[in-house]
């Protein structure tokens, strides 16, 4: 099952190639980490990550700390997803 979108347009945008450079504006941003992720350190780990949820207008370069990280950094077996609300 795929649920689609509710708030496209809205918190985001709808239309792929904008949603795709808001996203990498929101990693080059000042307040995120000024860059895109680069290559994996598969020695490198993190126990865990927060990450804001709101609109990429508001939380983007926030969040992309922390998505950065864990694209640079090896895969564990496990993930816990908390979420609320």
């Amino acid at each position: 099952m795929v649920r689609n979108p509710v708030v496209d347009g809205q918190f985001y945008e709808s239309d792929f190639s904008k949603l795709n450079f808001q996203i990498e504006e929101s990693f080059k941003s000042k307040k995120g980490p000024g860059s895109l992720p680069v290559s994996r350190d598969e020695k490198k780990k993190i126990r865990g990550v927060i990450v804001p949820h709101a609109g990429y207008y508001f939380s983007g370069p926030c969040a992309a700390w922390a998505y950065k990280e864990i694209a640079e950094t090896h895969f564990p077996k496990t993930y816990i997803l908390l979420g609320f609300s």
